[in-house]
């Protein structure tokens, strides 16, 4: 795939943010640098960490005060946006593909949260970053940035996908009432494309199995049910036990990561530190995917609604995936939006729909990803 998007690369040196912005056409990079202390991290951080709370308890946060959080959260992030966007004369425009290349400092910033004034979103009001430019997130692991899936696999296209709603499971964690409809639906729309599924939903998502299943080689996984991150390690539930992010390395080298892997669950892109003895490789899904060589990835920066995120599902792979009959295929980034915009539409989408983030390429297709059938 041709490289068609700018890439504004984010490096955090001391207390400074280095920045360059990559021309996809003439290829140019213009730089700058801008003033950013570990105090106004810290303060991000702050906000990002009350937001993880407030979400993560069992009972529902106000509407109101999370979205006084959620705009002193896009505040912070977006003084630097504003001042790095205008010095480096990037020009948003609405579905504007942007890439952030980002480091081990700057990936636990939910930049794509940062509010923009009127002046730079040439709507006359304030947005959030998300609501204007399609963004992707390139993890950069080792060497290496985000790397086409190497060769060896069955010709035709295969997925995992996993729902779990915990009955009789041993973790004592809530039920999910949705999770296994948002797995059958998955699986249908994925079928519709002439995508081959392997199903584990309930009892038959165990440890053994899913593993199994990764070790032959799949083109997308798709988990619905319960994650979290524990001493910055990332983990999800299956059935029987949790498979750590970590865990991926224990993979054969001929297994690797899925093209597109869909975490649907909670706090699975959490990059940021959390209270304790801290383990730090890092060991984040984002990192362990790429790392592995996965193209790309979705997920959430903290708890969202189940209803929300079978809903966030089904529009993104319909979008994406485009169907036989009609619609055009989406970008990732485009599909993500879409999703996004239909998530806002409910009452209480305004915890669910901003905690979506994509790791990848935003201008890649599903003819890229997987080559055309």
């Amino acid at each position: 795939m041709v490289q068609d998007y700018p890439i504004l690369r984010l490096r955090y040196s001391g207390n400074k943010l280095e920045c360059e912005l990559t021309d996809p056409i003439s290829m140019q990079i213009v730089g700058i640098e801008y003033k950013f202390t570990k105090k106004m991290m810290a303060t991000i951080n702050k906000h990002y960490e009350e937001i993880l709370r407030m979400t993560g308890g069992k009972e529902q946060p106000s509407v109101l005060e999370f979205k006084k959080e959620l705009n002193k959260l896009g505040n912070e992030i977006g003084k630097v946006l504003k001042y790095v966007l205008k010095n480096l004369a990037f020009e948003i425009k609405k579905n504007s593909p942007l890439a952030l290349a980002l480091d081990d400092e700057t990936v636990k910033i939910p930049w794509e949260l940062g509010l923009l004034p009127g002046s730079l979103t040439g709507k006359g009001k304030r947005l959030f970053f998300c609501d204007i430019a399609c963004v992707g997130r390139l993890r950069v692991v080792k060497a290496e940035s985000w790397r086409p899936t190497p060769s060896g696999r069955s010709s035709y296209k295969r997925a995992l996908v996993i729902g779990i709603n915990y009955k009789d499971s041993k973790h004592r964690i809530s039920r999910l009432e949705h999770a296994e409809e948002e797995a059958e639906k998955v699986k249908s729309i994925l079928e519709d494309n002439d995508i081959h599924v392997t199903l584990l939903i309930g009892k038959q998502a165990r440890l053994k199995s899913v593993m199994n299943e990764l070790k032959k080689g799949v083109d997308i996984l798709h988990f619905t049910g319960h994650g979290s991150t524990s001493r910055n390690k990332s983990k999800i539930y299956l059935y029987d036990n949790v498979l750590w992010a970590k865990d991926l390395e224990n993979l054969p080298a001929k297994s690797a990561a899925p093209s597109l892997s869909f975490f649907n669950a909670c706090e699975t892109a959490v990059d940021i530190e959390k209270r304790g003895k801290i383990y730090w490789a890092p060991f984040s899904w984002a990192f362990a995917l790429a790392n592995q060589g996965g193209s790309t990835f979705i997920g959430t920066m903290w708890s969202v609604f189940e209803e929300d995120a079978l809903i966030f599902a089904e529009t993104f792979y319909k979008k994406f995936l485009g169907n036989k009959k009609k619609a055009r295929k989406k970008t990732l980034a485009e599909a993500m939006r879409q999703a996004r915009n239909i998530i806002k539409r409910r009452t209480d989408g305004i915890f669910s729909w901003p905690a979506y983030v994509l790791y990848g390429p935003p201008t890649l297709k599903a003819d890229d990803l997987f080559g055309k059938s």
